[in-house]
Formats: structure tokens, sequence, C-alpha cells
């Protein structure tokens, strides 16, 4: 570790580490007090590192599409690639049903453990969202923000 090793070797050190659980990044600068002290200062840096890994992303998905012409694999690309970057639990991309009243997520990708979002949902089933993904289906070019209300089973309209 750091520390010791300022200590053991009288120079100053600096590193980049990510602290435990918090997904939290820090640069730190380790510097011998005499003896065996030290002092550390730490200055986070998870905007710089989140950039970094964001850089990476899109120029590995560069990379993928390049070598894909079948749409359903550049979603399987895409989905995998952002959720690594972002360490979420599941992606996935919907598109409009044919009634207009339905999303239909024929592909998506989920880290271990997570339940696929694969299927169709009725839009009522995201209550305050509902009327915006309405408005957006009605839109020339749609957009539609992130939703974070849970895809539940119990939700899904058969296919």
């Amino acid at each position: 570790m750091e520390f010791a090793r300022a200590a053991e070797t009288g120079e100053t050190i600096r590193f980049t580490r990510q602290v435990g659980d918090l997904q939290r990044w820090y640069d730190g600068v380790c510097q011998p007090a005499g003896g065996d002290r030290f002092t550390v200062i730490f200055f986070e840096v998870i905007d710089r590192i989140r950039g970094e890994e964001r850089r990476e992303a899109l120029v590995e998905l560069g990379r993928a599409l390049t070598a894909i012409d079948d749409p359903d694999h550049v979603v399987r690309a895409a989905t995998s690639i952002v959720g690594r970057t972002l360490s979420v639990g599941r992606v996935g991309y919907a598109t409009l049903g044919d009634d207009r009243e339905t999303l239909v997520v024929p592909i998506d990708w989920t880290a271990e453990g997570y339940q696929s979002l694969a299927g169709t949902y009725r839009i009522d089933d995201y209550g305050d969202y509902a009327e915006d993904l309405r408005q957006a289906a009605r839109s020339s070019s749609p957009t539609f923000a992130s939703i974070r209300a849970p895809l539940a089973p119990a939700r899904r309209s058969k296919p």
C-alpha cells in the first residue's frame, strides 16, 4: 500500500484509487513526515474518472458498431456497453407498439442476478410518466426521458 511505501522509502507517493464499495475515486499524495509517520491528502476525482470511462465506452461502441450490420446485434452491443459503463443492473431499448399503448423491449442487457426487461409493457403502468410517453410517441422525433419506475413482471401485458 502507498502509505507503508512512503514511510519505508521516504519518497512522496502519488496514486489514484477507488475507495471501498462507495464507487468514489480519489487522487492521493502520501508524504513521509519523519520516522514511521506520514501525511496523506485526498482529492475526489470521480467526475474525471467517470468522464474517462464514458470516453472509453464511446470508443468501444464505435469499434463494435463498425463491425456490426445486424440491428439486433447493434442493440445488444450498445445495451451491454451502456450497462457496464454506468454500473447498472439492466438496460433495455423500447419501441412503441403498433397499438401505441404499449412499449416493446425486444432485446436487453442484464447484469448477473437481474431479471430481463425483455417483454411488452403497458404505457399506463408508468403512472406519472404515461402522458409524457404518449406525447413523445405523437412527436415526429420522440425522445423519452429516463424512466426510473420498476418494470415489474406483474405489470407486463401479454404480447
